[in-house]
């Protein structure tokens, strides 16, 4: 990726976090990109509309990729995220194998 595409998806992740935001949730938003700058996913945090404490984006995309791709495809991907993920979505990002 080029610094201006990584510029176009930190900002669509942080549109994510303004849209969660706006609905009440606490403001993350994530999106995941394949090696062809593809977004394949995206999602914001959904704590508090959805009662949920693990309603972080990054957790929650990183639990689909992981059912949906197989690790090979998923190492050569990239999560952008509007910050940095806290310690239980990093371990699930790390787990998941997105890389």
């Amino acid at each position: 990726m080029t610094i201006k595409e990584d510029q176009f998806y930190i900002s669509r992740a942080i549109e994510l976090a303004y849209a969660a935001k706006q609905k009440g949730d606490n403001p993350f938003g994530s999106i995941l990109v394949d090696q062809d700058g593809n977004i394949l996913m995206e999602d914001e945090n959904t704590q508090v509309t959805q009662n949920d404490i693990t309603g972080h984006p990054e957790l929650k995309i990183a639990k689909r990729a992981a059912a949906k791709y197989e690790k090979e495809f998923l190492r050569t991907c990239t999560m952008y995220n509007s910050a940095e993920p806290c310690t239980m979505c990093t371990g699930a990002i790390y787990w998941s194998g997105i890389g």
